[in-house]
């Protein structure tokens, strides 16, 4: 199963990457499988981008929703501090060489969710990944919106709702969760439906100082 999504080294780029919690070639060891104490997690503000589905699976909530096993735990810290070290390194290099690297990294991060998820986990990791993106995947991927059949003026509505952004002090995900419901209200019905079925059952996305903390899930 493919996943489009921004490279890790973009990410790498943008600072969604390489923390102080570590992500060198040892980052995670020594950490209980699936702990996160010394491994990098993605940020919840980077909810709603459009990102390679492996930095997705760094996150615990996520892990947990894909029923993702200890050794795949301890295999996947491995695997995303080798990845996000690999980009890192390529950081400001320019060239044919450049990019044919910075496309090995994401083939290699396609090639690990291959060769270690089930199927089934394959495919809720795919329904996941709309869900995090959330209302931009209506936009920014062409074949939803053919398949969804979004007029002009839905996009462009659904478009001025991004445009919007947070409103000053509301939290990331709750935001995400805000602009994802106004933009299915631009949705007919049959569409609504079309797209409740692409993205499978709510993901819950916790907050991670929160999560750290044991306190209460976000509010959808």
């Amino acid at each position: 199963m493919r996943f489009g999504a921004l490279t890790i080294a973009a990410a790498v780029a943008m600072g969604m990457a390489l923390s102080a919690s570590g992500t060198g070639q040892d980052a995670g060891a020594g950490a209980g499988p699936g702990s996160g104490a010394s491994s990098w997690q993605l940020p919840d503000e980077a909810i709603g981008a459009r990102l390679s589905p492996v930095l997705l699976l760094s996150r615990q909530d996520i892990q947990r929703e894909l029923a993702i096993t200890p050794e795949q735990a301890v295999a996947l810290e491995r695997a995303i501090a080798e990845l996000l070290a690999q980009a890192a390194s390529l950081r400001g290099q320019s060239g044919p060489d450049a990019v044919a690297a910075r496309r090995a990294v994401d083939e290699a991060a396609q090639q690990w969710i291959a060769a270690n998820l089930s199927d089934e986990q394959q495919a809720r990791l795919a329904q996941v990944d709309l869900q995090w993106q959330g209302a931009s995947a209506l936009v920014s991927r062409p074949t939803i919106a053919a398949s969804l059949e979004l007029t002009e003026d839905q996009q462009r509505r659904i478009v001025a709702t991004l445009n919007q952004g947070a409103a000053p002090g509301e939290a990331p995900i709750t935001a995400h969760h805000r602009m994802h419901r106004d933009a299915v209200g631009v949705l007919t019905e049959d569409q609504r439906l079309r797209w409740l079925a692409m993205i499978g059952s709510p993901f819950e996305v916790i907050e991670q100082q929160a999560s750290a903390a044991g306190s209460e899930r976000a509010t959808r």
